[in-house]
């Protein structure tokens, strides 16, 4: 990404969170920059790829020229910092186009918001997603790729060691969601494939799970989220793979989501949707990390559990790492 695309707007005034963005934009690497006040009428103009602003308790609209500067480019986004609490910690609206933040200002809060709102909206025209030919990025070793749309941002990982034994796929639209799969390594399009035993929505779960584990091994791991209906599709192997579900709005908000199902005959479940979810699923065992991810995904959701997973976890599972991460917006 250029320096430019990289440049950051604070654009109200300098305020008590000011240092915390620029710590945040310090840790990305972004340049912040402010707006120009009617004393500085010399600065040079600035293409900033993100704006961030503050909205005082009480206020409920957006000042006449910053939406001037919205209206003027179409792909302008703006993180809002809000001195009030929310319905919960952060929000988006306008298609996930601007994102609200609730307080302590935080630099890690701020960061992840950023990490977010900079996440490139690659699609084709189709409004598909699809894997590229070379990681986006490599944090401590993992390879990584990370996407949005106006309904969820998420990202998939993979380390492999040799001879793999299952092989990771993904496929992913901007309106009709997103599938990932780990399955053998004799199967095209795994990911894609998995869509059609779900069409059936009357089946039961036990016919999904045996459908699907027959196309994809007895081995096979599934998330799929499918923003149309609101819904989760989770297949879980036998292999103590880690499935998490961070929600402040779930009781608990941190639901070990496998070590339930560890418990039950079907490893084939669904769960209803909402903004604010945050999911993981990992193969590698994270034995010691639990409060870690939970702080991550509950403080930053999922660009912060994504970077906590690949540089603060050590993976000691044998074999493929690989894993998915998605937030919902």
């Amino acid at each position: 990404m250029s320096e430019s695309a990289w440049t950051i707007q604070m654009w109200s005034d300098r305020s008590p969170a000011s240092s915390s963005l620029a710590a945040a934009c310090e840790q990305l690497g972004a340049h912040l920059v402010f707006r120009p006040g009617p004393s500085d009428p010399a600065q040079a103009p600035q293409l900033p790829a993100l704006l961030v602003a503050g909205l005082p308790a009480g206020e409920r609209s957006l000042p006449a020229d910053l939406v001037e500067q919205l209206d003027a480019r179409s792909d302008l986004s703006l993180l809002l910092l809000c001195e009030e609490a929310l319905v919960r910690p952060t929000l988006s609206i306008q298609e996930g186009r601007i994102v609200l933040l609730e307080p302590p200002f935080t630099a890690s809060r701020i960061e992840a918001r950023l990490r977010l709102l900079m996440t490139a909206r690659c699609v084709d025209s189709a409004g598909c997603f699809r894997p590229t030919a070379a990681p986006a990025e490599a944090l401590s070793g993992v390879p990584h790729e990370h996407y949005r749309t106006a309904d969820y941002w998420f990202a998939v990982f993979m380390s492999t060691a040799p001879g793999p034994s299952r092989v990771p796929s993904w496929r992913a639209h901007a309106r009709q969601g997103l599938s990932w799969t780990l399955s053998e390594p004799s199967i095209d399009d795994a990911a894609e494939r998995a869509w059609a035993p779900l069409a059936k929505t009357t089946l039961e779960n036990s016919d999904m799970e045996q459908g699907l584990r027959n196309l994809l091994g007895l081995d096979a791991a599934l998330v799929q989220l499918d923003p149309a209906q609101g819904l989760w599709r989770f297949l879980l192997p036998d292999d103590g793979s880690l499935l998490r579900v961070f929600s402040y709005q779930r009781l608990p908000r941190a639901w070990h989501a496998g070590k339930a199902l560890a418990r039950c005959n079907s490893r084939f479940f669904r769960l209803a949707a909402a903004p604010g979810d945050v999911v993981c699923l990992m193969t590698a065992s994270l034995r010691g990390q639990e409060s870690a991810l939970e702080r991550s995904a509950l403080d930053g959701g999922g660009p912060a559990l994504l970077h906590t997973l690949v540089t603060q976890c050590s993976p000691s599972s044998p074999g493929v790492t690989a894993g998915v991460v998605v937030e919902v917006m």
